[in-house]
């Protein structure tokens, strides 16, 4: 303990008991000099008495410079040799006298021994002090014993020895106790201040952690509680301790708080009702052990009402539409997959899909606020048409699906159920809806799919749903068609061309023939560019064949472009400019991105280029028509033709604000216009408008020289027919050019 590492703690003890010691051994050493100088008469115990006052008065200075300084290293070393020449010069007078009486010698032994004994209560916290002082307190009477021949002085002198071994011995061992206390209460002092940070900890942790602490009994009444748990029920603590949990009612909680006077940990996750307020929580419980027996509870209450509360808010942005409310997608194709399931235990389910008619000319008409409010509505009359179990989805735009579950056991009761939902949906959705003081008025086109044993997967559920409310749709709108094998094989060879015709746009299969137009006088002034599908298998596919399910898969645009580069190319091919006609999608005027696709061309070459669109397509938004047909105008030079002019009826009213530059008369007119006088008519008067708003003519479906002569008088400006030439591919072009 003492190896260069001097405990402060002994060295402080050693100071604190000097002046006792001090004083005990002055006033012995005092009665010793008086007793025997009375009994001796000799001048040297009084000198030696002078002497032993001088060494403890140093010690009394050593005493003050200690607490002053307590400069421990220093005063320890002073302390040693003080202490040491204290035992020396006390025990000196054996050295200086030699007593007459063998009265003065016992007294001397005994007043010797009586120091020795006591030091040990007040040195015994330095083992080198202690040690140093018996000593030099017992080696000189031992010393002056052996030096006296007597045998009797020499029996005196090992008991002497014998004693201050003995006195070693014990005053070793107190010191050892000594350090062995310091130490355990060092250890104490430490472990007592780690308890109390761990206390402190603890105590913060319980009180300041965002988590419900309680502590319960067996009765199940809370005998403590932490700050969160009480704040958490907005009860002050005061009021929670001694509450009974059995208050509560709820026999999961309570089942996991019972658990642990079983000696077992307890869980609970799920909701929480108390003092009329609902929580959703997970709780642990414990067990306090003591002895190894259970003295209380400990339950751990973690408050997930706001995570909850996010979670669900998550899942519904995540599996509900935004707008509407209604399930998104996803939970409509789990809702598929349960009635696939269920249709092999022979319970029928069937799909209803629906598109609001027209609905994008209201979108666009009256602006999107009004869009997004009526369809909210269409949401509404959707859920209020069907059954609690039922589904109804938003699949994105105008587009709803509604999956009827379990309807029947019977596959045509189960249609049957299917159809009155249907027919009520249709009535629902026609109801005229009053929205800023204008009434809109709407349809909805519906195709349903039965859910039976032979349906293999969600997505052909979806795709024949789709296409039985694609056939009403493209055939008259409002209306509903239960999909059946005829559809079916309809769809897949729908699909079948679709795939085909992805492939045909990746790899450029589409060519253009074209067809020559021509003057009065027969000269040719431009050529209509006829698309055909060159497909690798089948050879030259004509148009009706693709372009119907082009466009209802959304594929027109992309072949529009590729028509768009192909004709660019025959410009640039031809040996002498004139216009060619492309024909364009109907939604391609209406297409801000279709502008962007016309870049290709230069002003120059757009001169060359006349774009045809049907009049049905047109009137459909005649002022974005209007806008975008100005724009390309103004940006690329090309002129406009109205194609089968005179089969949408509605649009007289609206062409003089469209600065088009051709009507092109629909061949249907045209073919039979020599033997039916209607049709005579109509063409006369489709020339007669168009002088009056200064448009030239196109006279389509010219097939013989009557047709030709008398479409003439009648003033057409161009034709073009088989009369003049079939549409041909651009080397036959090139070599009909320079014969014609």
């Amino acid at each position: 303990m003492e190896n260069g590492k001097i405990l402060t703690e002994q060295i402080n003890k050693l100071y604190e008991n000097i002046k006792y010691s001090l004083s005990t051994i002055i006033f012995l050493a005092f009665l010793e000099c008086i007793v025997l100088y009375f009994i001796e008469k000799d001048i040297k115990i009084v000198y030696w008495f002078i002497a032993f006052l001088f060494i403890s008065l140093m010690r009394c200075l050593d005493y003050f410079s200690f607490l002053k300084k307590k400069d421990y290293k220093k005063h320890y070393k002073i302390f040693l040799i003080l202490v040491t020449v204290s035992a020396f010069i006390f025990s000196g007078i054996y050295l200086i006298i030699e007593p007459k009486y063998e009265i003065s010698k016992y007294f001397m032994i005994f007043i010797t021994a009586g120091i020795s004994a006591g030091a040990i209560s007040t040195l015994f916290y330095s083992k080198r002090a202690i040690v140093l002082f018996e000593i030099f307190l017992i080696l000189p009477p031992v010393w002056y014993f052996f030096s006296h021949g007597e045998i009797l002085y020499k029996i005196m002198a090992f008991i002497l020895i014998l004693y201050l071994i003995i006195i070693l011995k014990l005053a070793i061992k107190a010191n050892s106790q000594y350090v062995s206390i310091i130490k355990l209460n060092k250890k104490l002092y430490n472990k007592s201040n780690e308890l109390s940070i761990q206390n402190q900890y603890f105590r913060h942790i319980c009180e300041d952690i965002p988590i419900g602490i309680f502590f319960y009994n067996k009765n199940l009444t809370i005998i403590k509680c932490n700050n969160f748990f009480a704040e958490k029920l907005n009860i002050p603590k005061n009021k929670l301790i001694g509450f009974n949990l059995k208050n509560i009612k709820e026999e999961k909680i309570l089942k996991t708080l019972k658990k642990v006077f079983n000696k077992e940990k307890g869980y609970y996750k799920g909701e929480y009702n108390v003092f009329k307020k609902k929580y959703f929580i997970e709780l642990f419980t414990s067990y306090v052990e003591l002895e190894n027996k259970i003295i209380e509870g400990v339950g751990v209450v973690v408050d997930l009402t706001d995570l909850k509360t996010y979670e669900e808010k998550i899942r519904k942005l995540a599996f509900y539409d935004e707008l509407t409310g209604l399930p998104k997608r996803t939970l409509l194709l789990e809702g598929i997959e349960h009635a696939i399931k269920k249709a092999k235990r022979n319970v029928y389910s069937t799909l209803v899909y629906l598109d609001i008619d027209n609905f994008k000319d209201i979108n666009d008409s009256l602006g999107h606020n009004i869009g997004d409010f009526f369809l909210k509505e269409i949401a509404k009359r959707l859920k209020n048409c069907i059954r609690e179990i039922d589904i109804v989805s938003r699949l994105g735009g105008d587009e709803f699906a509604v999956l009827l579950v379990d309807l029947s056991d019977n596959k045509e009761k189960a249609l049957k159920k299917s159809m009155e939902i249907a027919h009520r949906i249709i009535n629902e959705i026609q109801k005229p809806l009053i929205i800023e003081g204008m009434e809109i008025r709407t349809s909805a086109s519906i195709g349903i799919v039965l859910i039976d044993e032979k349906m293999k997967d969600i997505y052909s559920v979806i795709k024949y749903a789709d296409a039985a409310m694609y056939s009403v749709k493209n055939f008259s709108k409002n209306g509903i068609k239960i999909y059946d094998v005829k559809l079916k094989e309809k769809i897949e060879r729908a699909y079948k061309i679709k795939s085909e015709l992805e492939t045909a746009i990746k790899e450029s299969q589409f060519v253009l023939h074209l067809q020559p137009q021509v003057d009065k006088n027969k000269n040719i002034i431009g050529a209509e560019a006829l698309i055909r599908w060159n497909h690798p298998n089948k050879g030259i596919i004509y148009p009706n064949e693709f372009l119907d399910i082009a466009e209802e898969f959304n594929l027109m645009p992309k072949i529009t472009q590729k028509v768009l580069e192909e004709a660019k190319k025959i410009i640039n091919k031809l040996p002498e400019k004139i216009k060619i006609a492309v024909n364009i999608s109907g939604k391609d005027i209406y297409d801000e991105d279709f502008i962007d696709i016309l870049k290709i061309f230069s002003k120059k070459e757009g001169q060359y280029i006349e774009l045809e669109i049907t009049e049905q397509m047109l009137i459909k938004n005649i002022d974005k028509a209007l806008e975008n047909i100005k724009k390309i105008k103004s940006l690329y030079g090309m002129d406009f033709s109205i194609d089968d002019f005179g089969t949408g009826y509605s649009s007289l009213q609206y062409l003089k604000q469209l600065p088009v530059d051709n009507l092109k008369i629909d061949m249907s007119f045209v073919r039979d216009m020599l033997k039916d006088k209607n049709d005579y008519i109509i063409v006369q008067t489709i020339i007669n408008m168009a002088k009056n708003l200064n448009l030239k003519t196109i006279a389509e479906g010219v097939e013989s020289k009557e047709h030709f002569e008398t479409l003439k008088k009648m003033g057409v400006d161009y034709f073009q027919g088989y009369y003049f030439a079939k549409p041909m591919d651009i080397d036959e072009f090139i070599k009909f050019l320079k014969t014609f």
